[in-house]
């Protein structure tokens, strides 16, 4: 193998960077005569950092921005009230009708909020997040979601209105978003195995007996059988207890 025939090879993929060694080494043959099986020009493909370039323009940009999305690091699922939020959707069946619980947790309190909605637009994760924070008592610093189209566009835009970072989980890796997760499971478990609604009206009137229930009445085995209403407070007294002795 020549000089004059790496530079050929490489020549022909930069001229068409979606053709495979295999075509590569037809046209070396047909058009040069210059005779290298499909994985000797692979070798000098690789070599050449050109191996991957014949992927589709529609895939290097979808990988760029998978790039370009934050993840959120472990520490800060416990760092402080609203430091991490994480959300997730449902689908709910009655009848013929299909709905979507939207789901959110707040990984330090375990404060847990869920809403229905007839729709799984970005529009209709908008709202929900402005439901959302509406009814936390503290801040939303950050939000951590999967990749889906609901937690994108209108969605991003109302993050980025209110000044919440927008963190995601890997594609396929629900274990990164285990909170909201078990938050599901559970209120399947001890909601909706049990009752029953027909319209959105009914699935969310629901929906806010139960998230009464689950943050001021049901007590929380990972909080140490507190409510996560019972955990905010006991953490608050405690932080203002370390505040003043640090005044002193």
């Amino acid at each position: 193998m020549t000089r004059e025939q790496v530079s050929l090879a490489v020549s022909i993929r930069k001229a068409y960077p979606a053709w495979s060694r295999h075509k590569i080494a037809v046209i070396l043959a047909r058009d040069h005569d210059v005779r290298l099986s499909p994985s000797t020009v692979g070798r000098i493909l690789k070599r050449k950092g050109l191996y991957n370039q014949k992927k589709p323009l529609k895939r290097r940009r979808a990988a760029k921005r998978r790039e370009k999305k934050l993840r959120a690091d472990r520490w800060m699922r416990d760092l402080f009230p609203g430091a991490l939020i994480q959300v997730d959707t449902k689908h709910l069946r009655y009848g013929d009708h299909k709905y979507y619980q939207f789901t959110a947790v707040d990984t330090f309190s375990r404060m847990g909020f869920i809403h229905v909605s007839s729709s799984i637009t970005s529009r209709a994760g908008a709202r929900f997040l402005s439901l959302l924070t509406d009814y936390l008592p503290f801040e939303v610093k950050a939000v951590q979601s999967d990749n889906g189209s609901e937690y994108a566009k209108e969605f991003e835009k109302a993050l980025a209105g209110a000044g919440i970072d927008h963190y995601h989980s890997y594609p396929n890796c629900p274990k990164q978003n285990g909170r909201v997760e078990r938050k599901i499971g559970t209120t399947q478990e001890e909601l909706w195995d049990w009752r029953e609604g027909y319209s959105v009206a009914e699935l969310n009137e629901i929906a806010g007996e139960w998230n009464h229930t689950y943050n001021f009445v049901r007590p929380h085995q990972s909080l140490g059988y507190k409510t996560p209403a019972e955990y905010l407070k006991s953490w608050s007294e405690m932080s203002k207890d370390r505040g003043q002795a640090s005044t002193m």
